[in-house]
């Protein structure tokens, strides 16, 4: 046996108390080798070289894809690392000079918050690099303690690397409607529409933009964008905002819009109706559903002021959020 793999058994037999205390299993010698999970994450440490203590780690996760790649700029080559070719921003300054990121834009503005941001730092700059489907490297451990942390460091980060696709849109929106940084914002703004382009749209929290401050920026963009790929989307908002929605949509929207208002009797949306009804260079199958929703409001005026019907704005929801709380960051 040489002086290696006895250094290796010698650290397996003094750290297997604290090891075990820790959680973490160790298997059976002489080579020092050791298992651990987090959640979903399952993380494999072996001793590579035991007179200077270190050990190879690589931890793997169902959710994290195989094709998101981050590792430190200085480890690419020079060209590549020069002209930043393909390399997905955060418009962390620290972190982008640190890092190479590769992969799905949308998917990494979305795991990469700030603590993320900063527990990958430490990760990268001790040795480790996230590459197909798992977080790997080789970080030197002097003591039972700092293995113990380096584990659980890499099983977070395999843990925190990994969103399911249905929450990819919603942290987006999230992430377009709270960033302070505007490129970050329409980086954020230009990944959503990717993903909603083949995504059922995540109308609750459109809907929460639409109540918001930023009613007349982010939240009628990404609602008209949404209304452009979903037009049966209409049926998920209220009737002022459809209307102040129909000067931003394509026709088939605006066709889906009216029929909607018709449907819920916004008299409040006549005179949009009108407009779009006499349009001039309007298409056909849109006038035509703004004269029969104007046909549907009048036709089933009860209540009438000054001619017209009176009807809640706020009406038109087919799901109510009034009190849907906030997703947790």
């Amino acid at each position: 046996m040489g002086g290696s793999e006895r250094t290796a058994d010698d650290l397996r037999r003094a750290w297997r108390t604290e090891l075990g205390r820790a959680g973490l299993q160790v298997g059976p010698g002489p080579a020092f080798t050791i298992t651990h999970s987090i959640r979903l994450a399952r993380i494999e440490a072996r001793c590579v070289a035991g007179a200077d203590p270190t050990f190879e780690i690589t931890a793997t996760h169902p959710g994290l894809p195989a094709d998101v790649r981050i590792r430190r700029e200085v480890d690419r080559g020079l060209l590549a690392r020069t002209l930043g070719l393909g390399d997905v921003r955060t418009f962390d300054v620290a972190f982008d000079d640190l890092a190479e990121l590769q992969g799905d834009p949308g998917f990494l503005l979305a795991v990469l918050g700030p603590t993320t941001r900063e527990r990958l730092t430490d990760a990268l700059n001790a040795g480790l690099r996230v590459e197909a489907g798992q977080v790997t490297g080789q970080v030197r451990c002097d003591r039972a303690a700092v293995l113990v942390a380096w584990v659980r460091l890499a099983g977070d980060l395999a843990t925190r690397l990994s969103l399911h696709a249905d929450r990819v849109p919603v942290t987006l929106i999230r992430l377009a409607d709270r960033a302070v940084e505007p490129r970050l914002q329409a980086a954020a703004l230009a990944a959503l529409k990717t993903w909603l382009m083949a995504d059922t749209p995540h109308w609750a929290d459109i809907r929460r933009l639409l109540r918001g401050p930023r009613r007349t920026t982010l939240g009628l963009d990404l609602a008209a964008y949404a209304l452009g790929r979903h037009p049966a989307g209409a049926v998920e908002l209220r009737a002022d905002d459809l209307i102040a929605l129909l000067p931003r949509v394509d026709a088939p929207a605006r066709a889906a819009i009216a029929t909607r208002l018709g449907t819920i009797g916004a008299a409040n949306a006549l005179p949009a109706l009108r407009q779009l009804a006499n349009a001039f260079f309007e298409r056909g199958a849109v006038k035509a559903a703004a004269q029969a929703a104007m046909e549907q409001i009048l036709g089933r005026t009860d209540a009438t002021v000054g001619g017209l019907a009176v009807v809640d704005p706020h009406a038109g929801l087919s799901l109510a959020d009034e009190d849907l709380p906030d997703d947790e960051e």
